[in-house]
């Protein structure tokens, strides 16, 4: 998994990462647009996703709270919980 720290005790868990994938390291800055890694199905799943939340913790096991997610879209701000689908690019 990847873990980006966004702001002060806000942190972006990107999990089930293609094993031997990931492109940056612990001290990385990232931007819009940066490759971290590939997809893959690593731990309890049967095919390639992407698992994001936004916790509290950069420690994913010791959580104590999860922040809803919005994705900006053509058809404007849609929350996390909505299905969208993304095209690939």
């Amino acid at each position: 998994h990847i873990t980006l720290k966004i702001d002060d005790a806000r942190y972006v868990l990107l999990a089930h990462i293609k094993a031997g994938s990931i492109k940056v390291k612990v001290g990385d800055f990232v931007e819009l647009g940066d490759e971290l890694a590939a997809l893959g199905n690593s731990g309890n799943t049967s095919e390639p996703h992407l698992h994001i939340q936004v916790q509290d913790h950069p420690d994913f096991r010791q959580v104590k709270r999860t922040f809803p997610i919005y994705f900006k879209t053509p058809e404007g701000t849609v929350f996390a919980r909505t299905k969208i689908t993304i095209a690939p690019s």
